[in-house]
């Protein structure tokens, strides 16, 4: 009886981000091309945002490692301070993006226990906001960052929260119908096998 080598590989699966899907389930050649380098670089705007999400998570940070020991006062402060270490160049679109949140989100995070925080974008260790779930079938690993994912009172249920620094309006039809919240809740629930809702 002949044993091939072949028989003891085991191939990886190919790893995929969820905006690479979504840009293939969306338009195939504009993913093609963005794959091929021809896509244009992010706008003005995605950049305000992703710096907005920086500060967002070392606040966020900050507030574990003080173990809840901050007030809505020292978020709002902690929060503005990291607004402002954002790059130059977008600083000032930053903290307008967040000035009309800064309030509320220093409130929502308060009355958060410091360890019903699971995941955040940013977050370490088991705290990291990475997620990947693997589709055997296909040899896939779909992965993706949420930007904070936290306990309720049913361990049955988790909260994903995601931060929006546009002017766009989120209707719960929107939030249904994307690809990318249907795929953060699939990822969830993947990785919380005794979740039954996101």
């Amino acid at each position: 009886c002949a044993v091939l080598m072949s028989d003891f590989i085991v191939e990886q699966p190919l790893i995929v981000d969820r905006s690479t899907l979504e840009r293939y389930a969306t338009c195939p050649l504009q993913a093609r091309m963005t794959d091929l380098g021809y896509a244009r670089h992010a706008g003005k705007a995605a950049v305000s945002g992703e710096e907005v999400h920086k500060a967002i998570s070392a606040t966020v940070q900050n507030y574990i490692d003080t173990q809840g020991g901050m007030t809505p006062a020292d978020i709002r402060e902690d929060l503005e301070r990291n607004l402002r270490s954002s790059r130059p160049d977008v600083q000032p679109d930053v903290i307008d993006g967040m000035r009309a949140s800064a309030w509320a989100f220093a409130s929502f995070l308060k009355d958060l226990h410091f360890t019903n925080i699971l995941r955040f974008d940013g977050g370490e260790g088991n705290r990291s906001g990475q997620l990947a779930a693997d589709i055997e079938h296909l040899n896939v690993r779909v992965t993706a960052e949420v930007d904070f994912l936290h306990s309720t009172a049913s361990p049955e249920v988790l909260d994903l929260e995601d931060w929006k620094t546009g002017r766009g309006r989120w209707g719960m039809d929107d939030v249904a119908t994307s690809f990318q919240f249907q795929c953060y809740a699939w990822l969830v629930l993947e990785n919380y096998p005794d979740v039954q809702q996101v």
